[in-house]
């Protein structure tokens, strides 16, 4: 870079913002548990909550910064985005002229239910049952977070890492100092893509329909046994095979990028014991 180029640059840090404020946040919830008195050990439980988090912080460019600073048609006063935008009293930048990092100004809201449905009973001559099931289905998972248009909605339901739904279920079966387990877990299927890109939304048509030959990544159940002989009082041996059918991630997916929730490794023997001291 020439010195005349060095001139006209404009410095600028990025870092922590010591004006940013807490997030806040409402909630609602409300829930109820069912034990039938025809059916003991059988507890049924049903979650509703209603999230809605504002002033989130979330981080932005400086030049993204500098552009919102100047453009809301509010004004530089009381504007979150010019907290970090220093200027001289003859209207120059100081150096830094902006620190670049969070800023109080984006939302997200989230609604869903829970299910939480258990059993446990033990029967005759010491042999013993249990099942329970855990499943969330989510509502609402949206985030406010355009800068320009902080009331524009962002879908993040169902998009990857977000299914709509998710179940884990456990049975269990007993008898004597044998224990034995059989474990499922479904996720449901997701966005390739992000949901506006090959789905309307918000009243608006797809984005870019034809980015990806699928739209969503298929649902997975990943299913897993284990089985137990306590030898005494202080001594257990288990083995078990996790992800026993050996499910891969779908469409070329490592199971490793962020919010991938699917399995890396395939199918998984183990052996071991624990001692009690």
């Amino acid at each position: 870079m020439n010195q005349a180029a060095r001139d006209r640059s404009t410095a600028f840090a990025s870092g922590g913002n010591p004006t940013l404020e807490a997030e806040e946040g409402e909630s609602y919830t409300i829930g109820g548990v069912y034990t039938p008195e025809a059916l003991p050990g059988l507890a049924i439980a049903v979650d509703y909550y209603d999230i809605d988090v504002k002033n989130l912080i979330a981080s932005l460019g400086a030049q993204t910064i500098l552009n919102e600073c100047y453009n809301a048609p509010s004004g530089i006063a009381g504007n979150p985005f010019c907290a970090t935008v220093n200027r001289n009293p003859d209207f120059t930048f100081k150096d830094p002229a902006v620190i670049s990092g969070g800023v109080n100004y984006a939302r997200q809201t989230t609604r869903g239910v829970d299910f939480d449905v258990s059993y446990r009973a033990r029967l005759e001559k010491g042999h013993r049952v249990s099942a329970r099931m855990i499943a969330t289905y989510v509502l609402d998972l949206t985030n406010y977070t355009n800068p320009s248009n902080p009331s524009f909605p962002n879908r993040q339901r169902s998009e990857l890492g977000d299914p709509t739904l998710g179940i884990n279920m456990n049975l269990g079966y007993g008898f004597g100092a044998f224990d034995f387990t059989y474990s499922a877990r479904f996720i449901g299927k997701q966005t390739i893509s992000s949901y506006e890109a090959q789905n309307a939304y918000n009243g608006n048509p797809p984005e870019n329909a034809d980015v990806f030959p699928r739209v969503y990544y298929p649902s997975m159940i990943y299913q897993n046994v284990r089985g137990q002989y306590r030898v005494n009082t202080n001594l257990a041996i288990y083995a078990g095979i996790d992800n026993f059918a050996d499910k891969m991630p779908p469409l070329g997916l490592l199971g490793t990028a962020g919010g991938d929730p699917f399995d890396s490794i395939g199918r998984y023997f183990y052996l071991g014991g624990r001692y009690d001291f």
